[in-house]
């Protein structure tokens, strides 16, 4: 059973497979990226990942109905908890000791689209902060209330993975059929946007940007649900894809 495949940068579609991704957008009758229902809240603020209440006073923010839940785990890296808000560029935020100006260097893409901003700590969801509040560093572990079909995640400026020691930015996802994988998002250039798509998830665990010396790699995230069309185009796509496989394999 295929569970996943991995983008190439900006594209949204597997290297492998690109071919058979145009293909695909041609079945459903448009692009596969306008396709998505965000899981992101619409709106700033910090999300509940299990401290007992928010900086700088107020409420968390809802989330969508499909996550049961969001769960800060000790990040590798920095050996603490990190705290998770919902930011976009344009506009200044203060939560407690943290702040994010209207425009920090390499946290937006500047599209004025919401995305999930890990915050690393020095000590377990509290301040100071490292890297005053941009070093977007965490593990985060999603569960969903039910199997989904498909789950997409963007990556945003993930620049650093050292291949030797396994380390950069990755992901683990548990499938419905309980099977787990951990995969490593490869380095891209500046502001890079790359995109993940996995099929028959159950939850799926974070582990984002890398501390390393005085500053480090952050990296923000979406994470879509693909509506049914775009489902359908992903099938379209692999089933090409493996045509094509079987066909160079025969020749």
């Amino acid at each position: 059973m295929l569970h996943h495949f991995a983008s190439s940068p900006k594209l949204g579609l597997p290297v492998s497979l690109l071919g058979a991704g145009m293909v695909a957008a041609m079945v459903v009758g448009v692009s596969p990226a306008a396709q998505a229902a965000s899981l992101v809240p619409q709106a700033e603020g910090e999300v509940n990942v299990g401290f007992a209440s928010p900086l700088g006073g107020g409420s968390y923010l809802n989330l969508n109905p499909l996550i049961d839940s969001v769960t800060s785990l000790i990040d590798p890296s920095t050996g603490t908890k990190s705290r998770l808000f919902v930011d976009r560029s344009g506009t200044a935020n203060t939560y407690g000791g943290i702040q994010f100006r209207s425009n920090d260097l390499g946290t937006s893409d500047a599209s004025g689209n919401y995305w999930f901003r890990p915050v690393a700590m020095l000590a377990n969801g509290t301040t100071p902060l490292m890297e005053n509040g941009q070093l977007e560093v965490g593990t985060f572990e999603f569960k969903f209330r039910n199997t989904l079909s498909a789950l997409t995640v963007n990556w945003f400026d993930t620049e650093y993975f050292n291949a030797r020691a396994g380390v950069g930015t990755s992901y683990t996802v548990k499938y419905g059929d309980n099977t787990t994988e951990t995969v490593f998002i490869p380095a891209g250039p500046n502001r890079n946007i790359q995109t993940t798509t996995l099929f028959n998830v159950s939850s799926i665990t974070l582990n984002l940007g890398e501390k390393y010396g005085r500053t480090g790699d952050g990296v923000n995230f979406q994470v879509d649900v693909p509506e049914p069309s775009m489902i359908l185009g992903l099938g379209a796509l692999v089933a090409v894809g493996l045509v094509q496989r079987r066909r160079t394999s025969e020749e």
